[in-house]
């Protein structure tokens, strides 16, 4: 819904766009390697399951579960009440909770975390696959390869014949669907004869002003 992505992706590729095909896809190939060598090299040195992110989430979460009780109604139903009085239905292998914050987000909530710690379920077991660090890695696993160069068969190659546009080449990006160009103001003109502001000294009928 919005263009920050592709706005910052513009700004790290705003200097190699000047660039030749080849050389600018060399250069968009070095800066994903550097992001992605980065990230890999994050990813390899977390020991924990669980993303740093989802971990703050899920310990603010367990803080707030233990004013919380639960009645277990199955073997994997809970009912979890909080010190108002309000009921909370929570089923751990469909990873649903009536608060519906566990069934969006497959990060357990502190109901479902307060559930889990009842019948001894790991909590990392209840965070979704894609909040894992061995998912995190698999994201990184790749390799960007070099743009392979063409074999030469002895003829030089040149470039297509074809003539250029007119005018000058254009720079400024093009505003996508839902931006508005934001319009600078004008700075309002000043008289130097009677110092009034909308006309000039050419067109001024008013009196002079006194210094």
């Amino acid at each position: 819904m919005t263009t920050n992505v592709a706005e910052s992706l513009n700004k790290v590729l705003k200097e190699c766009r000047e660039f030749p095909l080849i050389s600018m896809l060399e250069a968009i190939r070095m800066s994903l390697i550097s992001w992605f060598v980065r990230r890999k090299s994050a990813s390899a040195a977390e020991n924990h399951a669980v993303n740093p992110k989802v971990r703050d989430i899920l310990d603010e979460n367990f803080y707030g579960c233990t004013e919380l009780k639960v009645v277990a109604v199955g073997s994997d139903e809970y009912e979890v009440y909080n010190r108002k009085g309000n009921r909370f239905e929570v089923n751990l292998v469909s990873k649903s909770c009536s608060c519906r914050e566990f069934q969006m987000l497959l990060i357990p909530c502190r109901h479902a975390i307060a559930a889990s710690s009842c019948c001894g379920i790991e909590i990392n077991k209840l965070v979704g696959e894609v909040y894992t660090t061995e998912y995190r890695r698999a994201l990184y696993d790749g390799v960007f390869h070099p743009v392979p160069t063409p074999v030469s068969s002895g003829n030089e190659l040149l470039p297509p014949l074809m003539r250029r546009p007119p005018g000058r080449p254009r720079k400024i990006r093009i505003p996508s669907r839902g931006e508005f160009k934001r319009r600078a103001r004008k700075a309002a003109r000043i008289c130097s004869r009677c110092q009034g502001k909308g006309h000039n000294r050419a067109t001024c009928k008013l009196p002079v002003k006194d210094k």
